[in-house]
């Protein structure tokens, strides 16, 4: 790496600029703190500027909302085992059966967060459920490119930088067979920082992982209200517990561990570049009474003609039109992107200097974790509240 030169400093990693080079001197590789970024070689490099004109990050790529709507599956078995409303299940369905493919993230064997081709219903399960790690989206553009010219039916789903920067290494040419879906994203956590959680999950517990789930409706999720974790080892032994309990996922949830770029997101916005975005909308239950049997909903912006098609082709589906104003209730990426904590400035540094072991170790004996176990709650929630009165009987 250290003949190579970073493309842009706030690279998402979405591969655009290595398909697109004309001289292959662009490699996606991992940087210091654990995220794909695309590297080139100065001394292949003619500088054309291809590379900077397919960048999601310097050129955007955004659409129009033509409707929202509050959504969930009918299907209990692809319901249950979806993150939220199981409409992304629907969609891909939908175009397996008009004969299409799917790209979606799924884990391999090493539980390695990629994006892969389906084109069978029984894979569908392969791309459910949140993952929240950088996806390596590996040679995906390049053989969407050339499926979509063979004339193939394409859904690609992905974060809103992705989905533009096929969008813009696909080129001007409008493909009417492919389809896209952006998730409503509030960044992506270091995938190397993934990889060293789970060495450090089995070390704890002596036995390989061979399953690490980050959301699924079990009944620690509904006992907490909080996300929940799943870890399955090889002796087919189950491991349930809150997000906090994991280090990795606790700093997903405090969005300490996001790439930089992501803090400075120009789609965090109601303009979207897929032709749907599919988010989480639990509390679109308290607007729409008929999803009040439902644990989780999605919300779901049709922001094109081709969105809507596809949209309204699906089967076994609850929907009702929704406002946007709702929807932008407690999804702030919509609106904005996420705020940058102040402990992102140290978070790789001191995983660096103590060892991803130490560090974890670090913090079970921290403030930030002590703050979130339940025996601590009501301590806080009247230090706030006693906070509160003194400002204002001071007034």
């Amino acid at each position: 790496m250290k003949d190579l030169q970073k493309v842009n400093n706030l690279c998402s990693g979405c591969t655009a600029c290595k398909y697109a080079c004309p001289q292959n001197c662009i490699e996606i590789q991992t940087n210091t703190e654990g995220f794909y970024q695309a590297f080139l070689n100065p001394n292949k490099c003619i500088e054309c500027g291809i590379c900077h004109r397919v960048c999601p990050m310097e050129k955007e790529i955004k659409k129009t909302i033509v409707s929202c709507f509050a959504a969930a599956s009918e299907d209990v078995e692809v319901y249950c085992r979806s993150s939220s409303g199981g409409i992304f299940s629907l969609v891909a369905e939908e175009i397996i059966i008009e004969g299409g493919s799917v790209y979606g993230c799924a884990m391999d064997s090493n539980l390695v967060p990629h994006h892969k081709k389906i084109s069978r219903k029984n894979q569908i399960e392969e791309l459910r459920r949140s993952k929240y790690v950088q996806s390596d989206l590996r040679d995906c553009f390049s053989q969407i490119k050339k499926q979509l010219k063979e004339q193939e039916k394409i859904l690609f789903v992905g974060t809103p930088c992705q989905v533009s920067g096929l969008y813009l290494y696909l080129g001007k040419k409008e493909y009417q067979n492919l389809y896209t879906i952006d998730i409503i994203c509030h960044g992506t956590p270091s995938p190397q920082m993934f990889i060293s959680n789970l060495r450090w999950i089995e070390k704890k517990h002596k036995k390989k992982l061979k399953e690490y789930e980050f959301r699924l409706k079990t009944e620690k999720s509904k006992e907490t209200g909080k996300y929940c974790y799943r870890y399955v080892f090889e002796d087919d032994t189950i491991e349930d517990g809150v997000y906090y309990r994991d280090p990795f996922f606790n700093e997903f949830y405090d969005m300490t561990n996001l790439n930089e770029c992501c803090y400075s997101c120009p789609y965090a916005t109601e303009n979207r570049p897929g032709d749907l975005t599919i988010g989480d909308y639990e509390w679109g239950k308290s607007h729409h009474a008929e999803f009040i049997t439902f644990d989780e909903i999605s919300c779901v912006l049709v922001n094109s003609n081709k969105g809507k098609a596809i949209f309204e082709k699906i089967k076994n589906i609850r929907r009702t039109e929704t406002k946007l104003c709702y929807i932008e209730e407690k999804n702030a990426n919509l609106l904005r992107p996420t705020n940058r904590p102040k402990y992102r400035t140290y978070i790789f540094e001191d995983i660096s200097k103590l060892g991803y072991e130490q560090w974890a170790k670090a913090y079970f004996k921290s403030i930030r974790y002590f703050k979130k176990l339940r025996i601590f709650q009501p301590i806080i929630k009247m230090k706030i509240y006693l906070n509160k009165y003194v400002k204002e009987k001071r007034r």
